[in-house]
């Protein structure tokens, strides 16, 4: 399933799960300031991972359609977002 968007995480923890044929992989903790969906956000492909609350937890969520303007309208974000993506490509070995 693709990600709705994208959401930053303003307090608590997060499991970052993969699936795989024997069980699940885990991949990542996320905490206060990181990332979670541009993946899937920004490739339009269904998500390679779940993330799962691991303590009460607050984010901040941002819809495709209003990432998608803010991109535009701030370049920047669109640059942080990608670099967020690609070095969790290479730490994940995904293509």
């Amino acid at each position: 399933m693709r990600s709705p968007g994208l959401y930053l995480i303003l307090c608590g923890g997060c499991d970052v799960v993969r699936r795989t044929p024997t069980g699940e992989e885990p991949l990542a903790v996320l905490g206060p300031g990181d990332l979670t969906g541009e993946l899937s956000l920004l490739t339009g492909r269904p998500a390679v991972a779940t993330v799962r609350a691991r303590t009460k937890l607050w984010a901040l969520g941002m819809p495709r359609a209003v990432f998608q303007e803010v991109a535009v309208t701030h370049p920047q974000v669109l640059i942080y977002v990608n670099d967020v993506a690609d070095r969790r490509r290479r730490r994940l070995q995904l293509t």
